[in-house]
């Protein structure tokens, strides 16, 4: 976890332990996804997504489960952490890259955080969200999606 992560990790706790335990209200949500793949159209070194009839099948196994945990503390403060744990069936162990450990030694890697943010309601027509959260354009995600750390805020001007 970085040093901004743990900021906000800070603020958010202080805020909860600050809050009337009686006033959370908390939901846990989240789904499971298995999914066989058989691919023939694998790409090469120089060209992406060529179609290749005589380059080797792709056969693969594909497991998700995603966590969700939505808190909140009052009208102006919630939170959310979404933990994932992802991979393909007998891909690298004992390794820190995204999606590995589904081989034997698997429990060693395979928990990731997906979201972990904190929503602010400032003022009827001013909020905002700080942490690892979704960006993305407003043209249905053409151009760019992506999770990352950082803020965003929402009002109506006018």
């Amino acid at each position: 976890m970085n040093k901004t992560m743990k900021s906000i990790a800070a603020i958010a706790m202080a805020l909860l332990v600050a809050a009337p335990a009686s006033a959370l209200e908390t939901k846990i949500s989240g789904f499971y996804q298995f999914m066989a793949a058989v691919d023939n159209h694998q790409a090469s070194s120089n060209y992406i997504g060529v179609f290749q009839p005589d380059a080797e099948s792709e056969k693969l196994v594909d497991q998700r489960l995603r966590l969700k945990l939505e808190g909140k503390v009052n009208e102006k403060l919630s939170f959310v952490y979404y933990g994932e744990v992802d991979f393909q069936w007998g891909d690298n162990s004992y390794a820190t890259a995204r999606n590995d450990g589904g081989a034997i030694g698997g429990d060693t890697v395979n928990f990731e955080t997906k979201n972990a943010y904190i929503d602010v309601k400032f003022e009827e027509d001013v909020a905002a969200r700080f942490g690892l959260q979704g960006f993305y354009d407003r043209q249905d995600q053409v151009f760019f999606a992506a999770d990352m750390a950082g803020a965003k805020v929402d009002f109506k001007a006018g």
